[in-house]
């Protein structure tokens, strides 16, 4: 038999066996298909309602797992160590941003986060929903939750602290506030802050502010962002060391306004958005808790908020600015031939290319010519060498 018989009789034998088998099995096949899309759309749709206020929320959620949390530090210093930064904290009733819980509940933290990029009526009225339960982050509810540290002078929902007041002024493309005057007052007596660009570098700094930057970008402006302090941050440190006025319930309400509505990039003040939960009675379990950051110590401000020497300060401030500095072009040396002299060369260079084309034209239309009469003399039946 040869193989294209052999070809036909397996092909008649696949035929005959998809005729022999069962007819439902098609109809098996497709319900199964059915069956599984339907499984995937009750996915989508289905979800713990008693956690959160769409199938949106609740993806949300699911993403929130992979972002990392900025832990606040408690303040654990002894009665005269940093006496300066206590005090502070004492005078403007800050004690309680600076003993937050130990622990905080990680669960409710990601559900308050999902659930406050719901609508855009929640972003605008800064409220979430934590286990079915409406959580508010306004700035009353949060002074509420700091023990009131924000006393209004008056009954104005619009009264402003010092530090807003010149933040609303946008004078000097920093808001009110000088550049020279924050940089002057928190950087080390004696260095040049004139060429300083951006941010204000920590080896530049003296200790009193290196130590309230430390706490600022934890418990009260947090950032992951922490090798300098940037000029909008500076401006708070500024005020407090100037004695200004802070609502800080205010401050710390629009920063985390602005991480829900910039769609959360890490999850800020996990333990005030505890603390929060607990002011609204939200049910919670003890088993989903996290610690907090190492805390400020007197060992942690040795470490990490040592005052440079002014030379050493002048050195890095040098290697900052060389790094910071764009690299200039190669400079090329300029010619000393006169413009006319240029324009004559170019202009003769362009007549000895037209000859030489002229010349190339002339010559192919010779050789057509030549060849032409080749072949008519080709076709005479004369031989052409």
């Amino acid at each position: 038999m040869s193989k294209k018989n052999t070809r036909g009789v397996k092909r008649n034998k696949a035929s005959s066996s998809r005729v022999n088998e069962d007819p439902g099995s098609d109809l098996e096949v497709e319900m199964e298909r059915q069956s599984r899309r339907s499984a995937r759309a009750r996915s989508d749709t289905q979800f713990d309602t008693s956690k959160f206020k769409s199938s949106v929320t609740a993806m949300h959620y699911g993403r929130l797992r992979s972002l990392r949390f900025i832990e606040e530090r408690r303040v654990e210093l002894g009665s005269n160590e940093f006496p300066d930064f206590q005090k502070e904290l004492e005078e403007r009733g800050w004690m309680k941003l600076a003993k937050p819980p130990r622990y905080f509940n990680h669960e409710v933290v990601r559900q308050f986060y999902a659930n406050s990029l719901f609508s855009e009526e929640a972003k605008e009225q800064r409220k979430s929903w934590v286990n079915g339960i409406q959580v508010n982050y306004d700035k009353d509810t949060i002074n509420n939750c700091l023990g009131n540290p924000w006393d209004p002078h008056t009954d104005d929902e619009d009264d402003l602290c010092d530090y807003q007041t010149q933040e609303l002024k946008g004078m000097n493309h920093l808001n009110g506030f000088s550049k020279d005057k924050v940089r002057k007052k928190l950087c080390i007596e004696g260095l040049d802050t004139t060429k300083m660009k951006g941010g204000i570098y920590r080896a530049c700094m003296k200790q009193l502010p290196l130590i309230w930057m430390n706490f600022l970008v934890t418990n009260m402006l947090p950032s992951s962002h922490v090798s300098d302090l940037p000029l909008t941050k500076a401006c708070l440190v500024y005020s407090i060391l100037e004695q200004d006025s802070v609502n800080i319930a205010a401050v710390i309400s629009d920063h985390l306004a602005k991480c829900i509505g910039n769609g959360v990039k890490s999850m800020i003040f996990p333990a005030l958005i505890h603390e929060l939960c607990k002011l609204h009675n939200v049910p919670m379990n003890a088993d989903n808790e996290l610690p907090l950051q190492y805390p400020i110590t007197a060992a942690y401000i040795q470490q990490n908020c040592k005052e440079n020497d002014l030379d050493t300060a002048k050195a890095e401030f040098a290697r900052k600015l060389h790094e910071t500095q764009p690299e200039q072009p190669e400079q090329v040396p300029p010619t000393h031939e006169p413009q006319s002299s240029q324009m004559d060369q170019i202009l003769s260079q362009l007549q000895h290319m037209q000859e030489q084309w002229s010349e190339i034209q002339s010559q192919q239309a010779e050789d057509r010519v030549q060849r032409a009469e080749d072949r008519l003399l080709l076709q005479q039946g004369v031989h052409v060498c």
